[in-house]
């Protein structure tokens, strides 16, 4: 029976180890192993100082702001009547839109005719009732 590995090309490896290398190996690795420095390096220590600042800032300030008051109402207090009409006329805003920000939007909505904030003519309006068969006395309720 042949071999599996004869045919495989003998020719001498380019390498060779040093007589005696591997017996020296152990005591070479022993005597680095123990010549090792066994405290931390001090630079890794104060690479920590700067994200314990950053980290005890960011947790101050958003305590900080937590415990604020909410000082809209006073904001609002501090305006006058007719500076808040003012900006309320100036906006794109509706009594309706108002009246959904209310804790009370009935009360605001008494007296409000809805019909005067719709862009909508009345030949428009009579089409939308008789196509959707509505009685007459719906518009003029509203």
């Amino acid at each position: 029976m042949k071999n599996q590995l004869d045919h495989i090309n003998k020719t001498p490896l380019p390498f060779e180890v040093p007589d005696g290398y591997f017996d020296q190996l152990q005591d070479k690795i022993s005597e680095k192993v123990s010549q090792a420095p066994t405290a931390s390096p001090i630079r890794f220590q104060w690479a920590l100082v700067p994200a314990f600042v950053v980290t005890v800032l960011v947790c101050f300030a958003i305590l900080n702001t937590a415990n604020e008051p909410d000082r809209s109402s006073d904001l609002l207090a501090s305006l006058t009547n007719e500076e808040i009409f003012f900006y309320l006329e100036n906006t794109e805003i509706s009594e309706a839109e108002i009246a959904a920000l209310s804790t009370e939007p009935e009360t605001l909505l008494r007296g409000v005719n809805i019909m005067d904030q719709m862009d909508i003519d009345e030949d428009d309006f009579s089409q939308l009732m008789e196509h959707y068969d509505l009685d007459d006395n719906i518009s003029q309720d509203i």
